[in-house]
């Protein structure tokens, strides 16, 4: 599960490699707010996993809650990409693929519209929310399921499995950009 949300949460990392596709709306500081919803929602769903976890069934409800919360946020951000692509458009049958937001409204592919950006953000928020469900369950699932001697090791491989999946995804090269 740490893997999934790592890769879920910095999806959007290299997308200025896709600039194309989303537009010149997906600048760099829309990039970095997407990037940054992990932390601040963090910051605010901490106390409501500490809570969940005291109840009963708490582990049970948490991971549960981290799977949906995960799955519908991924569903969410994917939307406007479905939409685009059934809609047949790609980069290169757009030759203005640079769009901006201003142009007119036939000419932009759904994929960077307001609508779609808004979408983004939304399931970004929604992934963001998962993470202090999916760190935290950590330990509560190694006191379940494992003797006190080896719950140390559990959680460390465990939180290591999350920067797995940041480590090996190379920069785009420059002929992707």
């Amino acid at each position: 599960m740490h893997c999934a949300h790592a890769h879920a949460l910095r999806t959007h990392c290299y997308v200025h490699a896709r600039a194309q596709y989303f537009g010149a709306a997906m600048d760099k500081a829309t990039i970095d707010l997407l990037l940054n919803w992990g932390p601040i929602v963090g910051i605010l769903f901490f106390p409501v996993q500490t809570w969940l976890l005291q109840q009963h069934n708490g582990l049970q409800r948490g991971v549960w809650l981290a799977l949906h919360l995960m799955l519908a946020g991924t569903f969410v951000r994917t939307v406007p990409i479905v939409v685009t692509q059934a809609s047949g458009w790609t980069p290169s049958s757009n030759p203005g693929s640079n769009a901006s937001l201003v142009e007119e409204e036939a000419d932009v592919p759904f994929a960077q519209t307001p609508v779609a950006f808004a979408m983004y953000h939304a399931g970004q928020i929604l992934v963001a929310a998962a993470g202090p469900f999916v760190m935290g369950l950590v330990t509560q699932l190694a006191c379940v399921w494992f003797p006190e001697s080896e719950r140390t090791t559990a959680t460390a491989i465990s939180q290591a499995c999350r920067y797995l999946v940041i480590t090996p995804i190379p920069p785009p090269s420059r002929r992707q950009v």
